[in-house]
């Protein structure tokens, strides 16, 4: 039994290898999208959907408000989805601030429904030919709208996506997601090489709203319309692109029990929603999204799921089980077997094919975790070393267990849930 596992992990452990040095050459071989020209600034509405909201809407509506760009071609819309505290109070007191400096701020409530529900309603409020999504947790530089709306060159290009920083990182679990969104958002500007995006986040995702009115909108998606909009994006052949000029900061959990809550959800709606778009998996019409995207994406939580087990029952049931064995065949006379102990090495005893492959991942983890920093020139280091640390050997082993959890969920036929 204990061969066969090994087995197993070998087999994973390459085919991740081989994903993983796949991107690599994608980020090698491919150049990322290059800006237009915008010969006339079109309107743009930024909407908010905010539920239970107060402390931090205001800070979020004043960066928007702070946005390079014309007064009169830029509108903010506040979405309170059925706040239980001062969300509307606060949205109110910003709209009529805001028209005092003549800016366009519109506040719509409505009962609690969703945030797809208070994308849709914002929408069909707005007065832009595009609309950017931004969590009333997060804040927008000022100069991040002019650096994207020129890349909707081509009539194709549904949505355009700024680079997502970590807002003031105070404690351990922070600063290791501060690693976490640097990767993921190199990662993300290499998946747009291939046009493999397949989630586009709250924060400042700016969409065609053309194309958003002809797909429909935005759809429930299992608790994450914003993958579930990617997917049906996917489907329909427009393009989604990733920048890094742009920058927007989100907040994201202290709290653990908030993370694991947050990171259940993410998890499990991505794979209802690849479940619902099923018909894309390994399917050569939806080019490199289809063949290499997708499948990992859906794939990845069982590979981890099942490396995380099957790492618990060599290193830890196998040694006991071992032990066990040994302790039966001496009658359990401990004693004699400790006076019997001695330690024996021998560079035969090496299992040198797992170390090669060790050594493998460990060098391509570090490689990418110091491009990815060098990507937006900030030091690997620059939260302390220990964040580093803990991102690079524990971190993914917590994921590992989020991922367990969701595979029990499905087993459950559990419905995804905030």
């Amino acid at each position: 039994m204990f061969t066969l596992l090994e087995l197993v992990i070998i087999v994973l452990s390459l085919i991740t290898l081989y994903y993983t040095v796949f991107w690599l050459l994608a980020f090698i071989d491919y150049s990322p999208a290059r800006p237009g020209e915008v010969k006339k600034q079109p309107r743009v509405s930024v909407i908010v959907p905010a539920f239970n909201e107060e402390s931090s809407l205001e800070k979020t509506a004043r960066s928007v408000l702070a946005l390079d760009y014309p007064k009169g071609l830029l509108e903010l819309i506040i979405v309170d989805d059925g706040s239980r505290d001062r969300t509307l109070a606060v949205a109110e007191k910003i709209r009529k601030s805001a028209l005092k400096e003549g800016r366009r701020v519109i506040v719509l409530s409505q009962e609690n429904q969703g945030k797809w529900k208070a994308m849709n309603s914002g929408i069909s409020a707005s007065f832009g030919e595009f609309v950017a999504c931004l969590d009333a947790d997060s804040t927008v530089k000022p100069d991040a709208l002019v650096k994207m709306l020129p890349y909707f060159a081509g009539e194709d290009i549904a949505v355009v996506l700024p680079m997502l920083h970590v807002d003031s990182p105070g404690n351990l679990l922070q600063k290791v997601q501060w690693h976490e969104y640097v990767i993921n958002m190199f990662y993300r500007k290499v998946a747009g090489f291939l046009n493999c995006i397949h989630v586009a986040p709250g924060p400042f995702s700016l969409y065609r709203k053309s194309i958003l009115l002809r797909i429909g909108g935005f759809r429930e998606g299992h608790k994450t319309e914003d993958l579930e909009i990617c997917l049906r994006l996917q489907s329909l052949g427009y393009r989604i692109l990733q920048i890094t000029e742009a920058e927007v900061y989100t907040e994201t959990p202290s709290k653990l029990r908030e993370f694991y809550r947050q990171r259940l959800r993410w998890n499990l709606g991505s794979t209802l929603n690849i479940i619902d778009y099923k018909g894309m998996l390994f399917n050569t019409k939806y080019g490199d999204f289809g063949v290499f995207q997708l499948p990992i994406i859906f794939l990845a939580t069982f590979f981890a799921a099942i490396i995380l087990l099957v790492t618990f029952f060599l290193s830890v049931v196998k040694p006991f089980y071992e032990k066990f064995t040994y302790l039966r065949l001496v009658d359990f006379d401990i004693m004699t077997m400790v006076r019997n102990f001695h330690f024996s090495f021998s560079v035969l005893d090496i299992d040198y094919f797992s170390v090669f492959v060790g050594l493998c991942f460990s060098a391509i983890s570090v490689s990418v975790l110091v491009m990815a920093h060098r990507s937006i020139k900030r030091k690997v280091t620059a939260h302390g070393l220990p964040a580093t640390a803990v991102f690079l050997f524990l971190y993914y082993l917590l994921l590992g267990y989020v991922r367990l959890v969701v595979i029990k969920e499905l087993l459950l036929k559990k419905k995804n849930r905030w």
